[in-house]
């Protein structure tokens, strides 16, 4: 089935309704809101206005609140109880520039015990108009029972927003972000790449293409891995061990550009699962970069796959639940390039595509057990491409011609915030005349969470 990306807007919605379906509390809707005074010329941007569930901003439309012009301004709100807190949200004035947020200290309190802080538009920066901005927890969240903004070291300002959102959500996610980085490695010359532990399959098995190996023998030292990540806050690194060896002894080093912002030793660790790497802070700290690495130890770095967490229940998310099968050019493999995000493009790559006939179809659908009548996963060697399966249904096919070995596709997303949290899946089918009777394989799926970046 052949369809247009606008077709798929109303299945999207209807999706994300059902993935939103009490996820969200916001209980800053039954708190009570207060501010240090309320401004004389303008007495009616009074304190609750934060919390009346308007967003839009504007003052006209009774959604912004303003302090009076004084030395440290303050606003808050008092909860209903204690109450688990995820995520505080920010939501600026529309109608006018924000210079009432500079220097904007954001705390979460228990009576007068300070839990949490972090102070946001720093350095006289101040966010755009119409914006949110969004505070994470870590992870597990916070108990507490008040959210106090406050301008600490302003001599006379005001504070002035549209909304605030103190969030509980029903389930936070751990989101990995290392697929849509760049990974590299030394000092390499094995069939085992660097991007093999990008690819979201943490199956541990070296016969599948899963694993890296860094070198034949180690004999020279100094081994290291890495992936260049988007700029963001992360709260863990998880490294999966492959079947070929033990992972040893190895460092974990985290970097934003060039600062090193965490350095962590793994003395020879053991079991089957994920090496779990905590990176600390509070917030956590912002990353762009993580190095596996050894000093002088003589042994290669092999591993499955390494994954780099950011907790939330916003964010996009690409994960792997499949392999594919192998065809003349190798498996192939489909990987994101960039998150799944709102009013933004979800780019994929599928690589080992043979140079004859050279093309994809990348397929889309909503589900990944049914396809009408028919159950999923749906065994091709029914028709002659023994080993091969369909793992999605199928509501939209786009086809990309290969260039070296590697198709791209993109799947434009609007621009609506109803489609947070809607689910799809795609995999990538290839023809192959020598790969099997039917000349056709197929590559691992996807199952693709939308989200804000």
């Amino acid at each position: 089935m052949k369809t247009t990306t606008l077709a798929l807007v109303p299945m999207l919605l209807a999706c994300a309704a059902a993935a939103q379906t009490g996820q969200n509390v916001n209980h800053a809707r039954t708190g009570a809101a207060t501010q240090s005074a309320d401004h004389p010329t303008y007495p009616t941007g009074v304190a609750s206005r934060l919390i009346d569930g308007n967003r839009s901003g504007v003052w006209a439309d009774n959604s912004a609140n303003i302090t009076a012009s004084m030395a440290a301004p303050w606003w808050q709100v008092v909860l209903a109880g204690p109450r688990l807190v995820h995520e505080v949200v920010l939501y600026t004035r529309s109608d006018t520039d924000n210079a009432s947020c500079r220097d904007l200290l954001v705390e979460l309190k228990t009576g007068s015990t300070l839990l949490w802080s972090q102070t946001v538009c720093t350095g006289g920066a101040y966010p755009r108009r119409g914006v949110a901005v969004r505070l994470l927890m870590p992870p597990g969240g916070i108990t507490c029972d008040t959210v106090r903004l406050s301008r600490p070291g302003v001599a006379s300002g005001v504070i002035s927003l549209g909304e605030v959102e103190v969030l509980q959500i029903a389930q936070i996610t751990p989101v990995n972000w290392a697929v849509y980085g760049t990974a590299a490695h030394f000092p390499g010359g094995t069939n085992y790449g660097a991007a093999n532990a990008i690819d979201g399959n943490t199956d541990c098995n070296m016969a599948n293409n899963s694993c890296v190996l860094t070198s034949v023998n180690g004999a020279g030292g100094g081994d290291w891995w890495e992936v260049q990540l988007p700029r963001k806050r992360y709260n863990e690194v998880r490294v999966w061990p492959s079947n070929f060896q033990s992972l040893y002894t190895f460092y974990v080093r985290a970097f934003d550009g060039t600062t090193t912002v965490a350095t962590h030793l793994v003395s020879n660790p053991t079991g089957p699962g994920p090496v779990v790497i905590p990176l600390t802070g509070s917030p956590a700290p912002q990353i762009d970069r993580v190095r596996l690495f050894r000093n002088s130890f003589q042994s290669p770095l092999a591993f499955a796959e390494v994954e780099v967490i950011h907790y939330s229940a916003l964010d996009s998310a690409v994960t792997t639940f499949g392999i594919g099968c192998p065809g003349t050019a190798g498996t192939p493999v489909l990987r994101p390039l960039t998150p799944p995000a709102i009013a933004g493009n979800f780019d994929v790559e599928v690589r080992n595509v043979p140079a004859t006939p050279g093309g994809v179809f990348l397929l889309t659908g909503f589900s990944r057990s049914t396809y009408g009548a028919l159950p999923l996963p749906f065994d091709l060697g029914l028709i002659g491409a023994g080993g091969c399966l369909v793992h999605c249904s199928v509501e939209l096919t786009q086809a990309a011609t290969a260039t070296a070995g590697v198709a791209t596709s993109r799947l434009p997303i609007p621009n609506l915030s109803g489609l947070y949290g809607a689910e799809v899946h795609q995999q990538a089918l290839v023809p192959d005349p020598g790969a099997n009777a039917f000349g056709l394989t197929a590559s691992n799926p996807l199952r693709v969470r939308v989200g804000g970046g």
